[in-house]
């Protein structure tokens, strides 16, 4: 009991903390731009290729875990009168929540649609005179990275024909953009090979 009061106090500060700073959320901060500098391009040279590997845009919570979690443990905190009012609006909080990520858990939000859209449109304003040849677009199997690929060039062809737009998604044996998912098999290989830890 006195561990569901600890953890139901502790919850409700750091969500009180949280809720007034957004700069402890790591990689659940949204992208927020503030100035943006480029160079221009120098006297007597002319782009011509331009390369933008990103990431997907803010996504919602990538499965039902730590809401599912923290929401049953509040229940069972509330069960046991154990709760605290800030307690049961947390509970409430995480309800509400729940109800918003029913569907879309690892998909982008609307805010993750509206950063790739942004950044597609400073690249075309800062690369204005390459435009016009072909476009490459490939984005891993994921569908978040996909929603991302498309917002950014939904935003592209605003400004440039789409006919250009060569658009693909790369299989689960993705070793340009997903080469992590291969390094522990490059581990173990390297184990095998030179008979030490890597």
């Amino acid at each position: 009991m006195n561990t569901i009061k600890f953890l139901a106090i502790f919850t409700t500060l750091s969500a009180s903390i949280f809720s007034a700073d957004f700069n402890y959320l790591g990689t659940k901060q949204p992208y927020s731009v503030k100035e943006i500098s480029t160079a221009p391009t120098p006297n007597g040279y002319k782009p011509f290729f331009v390369n933008h590997l990103g990431r997907h845009g803010s996504r919602h919570l990538s499965s039902p875990k730590y809401d599912v979690s923290l929401y049953e443990l509040l229940s069972i905190a509330e069960k046991e009168n154990a709760i605290t009012p800030e307690g049961l609006k947390l509970k409430n909080s995480i309800a509400q929540l729940m109800e918003i990520e029913k569907g879309n858990y690892g998909l982008l939000t609307e805010v993750g649609v509206k950063e790739q859209k942004e950044i597609a449109k400073r690249f075309y304003e800062n690369n204005k005179d390459i435009f016009g040849k072909d476009i490459i677009a490939s984005s891993t199997y994921v569908e978040r990275a996909q929603q991302s690929r498309d917002a950014f060039l939904e935003e592209l062809g605003q400004y440039t024909p789409n006919i250009n737009f060569k658009v693909s998604t790369n299989n689960k044996k993705d070793i340009l953009l997903r080469f992590f998912d291969s390094l522990q098999s490059m581990r173990s290989f390297l184990k095998m090979v030179l008979g030490k830890k890597s």
